[in-house]
């Protein structure tokens, strides 16, 4: 789940910079638009009634958006289907379901109206005299456009420093993994999972041979070096069991300390 939620909000800041940007583009295109709006005004529309047309505007943009998205998403996540191998876990459960499709509707309407509503609460503010005046044109509110404008930028800004920062974080915390001595060579290596059960795996004596069969057999395949078999992978977590270190005093059961082992 973390890693999860890591790319989720990389995601997140991805949408508020995207937002950003249309509300700046929304902003610019309502100051081109004071002269309509002080049209509007002028013959009796109410402010709110303004800003409930721009703000149904830019709901209309954003689930344009939204279903867009779910479109590229769909076909998406069928491309990325095919590409993986069939035995892959839950492979048929990877799709679209009415989650998805709600989560999407509601950000969609969500992004719209936030975003939306600074522009159009600006533009609602237009002074009708000035803007009706040739010589006004253009130039009602654009001081207070203008600030919103450049906060608007140093937000966007902000954001992708932040999207840069991590992204250069998590590079440099790669690149480091890559060259920790794990201990063990990885290169040339193919693993298989195996889970023996059933009525003729009661006692240890039935396990033992049945891995013996398996290891001898891909010892037999053509190009295989060597085989061996582990209850569970390096750095795979694996069960724990519980030690007392002699020599030192006597602790109960319960403080004993735990640790990994591995069975090979």
């Amino acid at each position: 789940s973390q890693p999860l939620l890591v790319l989720m909000t990389v995601v997140t800041l991805v949408l508020l910079i995207a937002c950003a940007n249309v509300a700046n583009l929304l902003l610019a295109s309502a100051t081109s638009r004071s002269r309509e709006i002080a049209i509007r005004v002028a013959l009796g529309a109410s402010r709110w009634r303004v800003v409930r047309q721009l703000l149904t505007e830019s709901a209309i943009l954003a689930l344009a958006g939204g279903v867009l998205g779910l479109f590229l998403a769909t076909y998406g996540v069928t491309a990325i289907t095919k590409l993986l191998p069939q035995e892959f876990p839950r492979l048929n459960e990877i799709g679209m379901d009415w989650r998805v499709f709600g989560f999407t509707l509601g950000v969609s309407l969500l992004t719209g109206f936030v975003f939306g509503f600074a522009p159009a609460l600006h533009i609602s503010k237009t002074d009708v005299q000035e803007a009706m005046k040739e010589s006004g044109r253009g130039t009602a509110g654009s001081t207070r456009h203008t600030r919103l404008r450049h906060a608007l930028i140093v937000a966007e800004v902000a954001l992708s420093v932040v999207l840069l920062a991590g992204a250069g974080l998590l590079f440099r915390s790669f690149m480091r993994l890559q060259s920790v001595n794990a201990g063990f060579t990885a290169q040339q290596v193919l693993t298989a999972q195996l889970s023996p059960a059933g009525p003729k795996f009661q006692d240890d004596p039935e396990y033992i041979a049945f891995y013996d069969q398996v290891l001898e057999r891909a010892r037999a395949i053509p190009g295989v070096i060597s085989a061996g078999a582990i209850n569970t992978l390096p750095l795979g977590g694996g069960p724990t069991i519980a030690f007392r270190v002699e020599g030192r005093p006597v602790l109960t059961v319960d403080k004993w300390i735990p640790t990994n082992f591995r069975t090979v």
